[in-house]
């Protein structure tokens, strides 16, 4: 991308500096849900997790 361009040429289509961008960011944004998702999962799984004591109760049933 050149300073002072509004669009560049993508595969012989024009594509708008700023729809480029907001893709980035976009795309940023869903990797760093992903990590706080699988950071979530990790955490709930913890050994002192709700799911682990539910199951051990049921497991003594």
């Amino acid at each position: 991308m050149h300073k002072g361009t509004a669009s560049v040429n993508v595969d012989g289509r024009m594509i708008d500096i700023a729809y480029v961008e907001r893709s980035r960011r976009t795309l940023v944004r869903a990797d760093d849900i992903k990590d706080m998702e699988k950071r979530k999962e990790e955490a709930l799984r913890g050994t002192d997790s709700m799911e682990e004591t539910l199951r051990a109760a049921f497991d003594n049933i």
